[in-house]
């Protein structure tokens, strides 16, 4: 999977069991608190295109790149390998996602580490077969 206008690509892992992260070509990586570097993986991932717009403090000042997450969009749940689509939908900022497939059926998310990407909704997603 590729962000479209964005270089994050996630691919699936089948040894590891992981959507592995590479950024601008290169691996991913974090740090721990002992110095050990590890390779960004994640069982489950989850993907929400947004409108974005540019938040700015009242009375002026630098505005900052804000996302929208309140409404209705595309909504990608990748898990073991496979990605469903679907539609996300919240009405305010406290409610929980509700992420539907096609059919109108709840996505069901597997617990455990989640990674979720805001994606702009003018740069959609790119998903490509493995092979």
């Amino acid at each position: 999977m590729t962000f479209a206008g964005n270089a994050v690509t996630w691919e699936w892992d089948e040894t590891e069991g992981l959507w592995l992260r590479t950024a601008s070509g290169s691996e991913s990586n974090y740090q721990d608190e002992d110095g050990t570097l590890g390779r960004i993986g994640v069982p489950v991932m989850v993907a929400l295109n947004v409108e974005q717009y540019t938040a700015s403090p009242p009375g002026g000042g630098k505005g900052l790149p804000s996302s929208r997450t309140t409404g209705t969009g595309t909504a990608y749940v990748f898990a073991d390998g496979q990605v469903v689509e679907g539609t996300w939908e919240r009405e305010t900022e406290t409610d929980w996602f509700t992420l539907t497939d096609e059919a109108g059926n709840v996505i069901p998310i597997p617990p455990g580490k989640i990674w979720i990407s805001l994606i702009p909704g003018s740069a959609g997603v790119t998903l490509t077969p493995p092979g």
